[in-house]
């Protein structure tokens, strides 16, 4: 998701892997997904990048002011990333409307599933953008792998920034993903203790 901050407001810096040594890195950026995808890409490598940002319309044109010019400075990190180790990269950007409706939540649920394609293997941050945002992205996510011909969630990212000290923290927090299939399946089973079983299996 892209931010809305005004980019004037979002420094660079590096996002210390808090609980994952495949995430561990030394790269200044403003975005927590440009260290996902540097860990988790081979060299030579095609991805396609999908991004959602808000829009006043449908329209690219109309694409809300902060958004714009964060979108421009990902790209350009991206870029960066991506000529350095001879990755072929793509963007897909998917417009929503500024605005937390039902509505907009629906139709950015389909934009994502229509995005998604057999076969894919996903890396997603869900640092950026409003609350209901990852929950949206979540349930998309989870249709996807019930649905698609063998999508699979590989990584699910959150950072954090200290405002105070400038620290940067960066998780993977994939097993939450996962954790609801875990916890469907327990309900089932009717497990006497879900908290430590599930602490067990993590």
């Amino acid at each position: 998701t892209i931010s809305r901050r005004p980019l004037e407001k979002t420094e660079q810096g590096v996002y210390r892997s808090e609980n994952s040594k495949k995430l561990e890195n030394v790269i200044y950026t403003r975005y927590p997904i440009i260290p996902v995808i540097d860990s988790y890409t081979e060299d030579g490598e095609e991805i396609e990048i999908i991004a959602v940002a808000s829009s006043q319309k449908y329209d690219e044109e109309r694409l809300y002011v902060n958004c714009r010019e964060q979108l421009e400075a990902f790209e350009e990190e991206l870029s960066n990333i991506c000529h350095r180790r001879y990755i072929k990269y793509t963007v897909k950007v998917l417009l929503t409307p500024f605005g937390e409706t039902l509505d907009n939540h629906l139709d950015l649920f389909g934009d994502i599933i229509s995005a998604v394609s057999d076969n894919d293997t996903l890396f997603v941050d869900i640092t950026a953008g409003p609350k209901p945002m990852p929950i949206v992205q979540m349930i998309a996510l989870n249709y996807c792998m019930k649905n698609k011909k063998n999508v699979m969630v590989e990584c699910v990212s959150y950072g954090e920034i200290d405002h105070e000290t400038k620290d940067r923290r960066l998780f993977d927090i994939t097993s939450l993903f996962y954790l609801d299939k875990v916890s469907d399946a327990l309900a089932y089973s009717k497990v006497s203790d879900p908290e430590a079983f599930i602490k067990a299996l993590i």
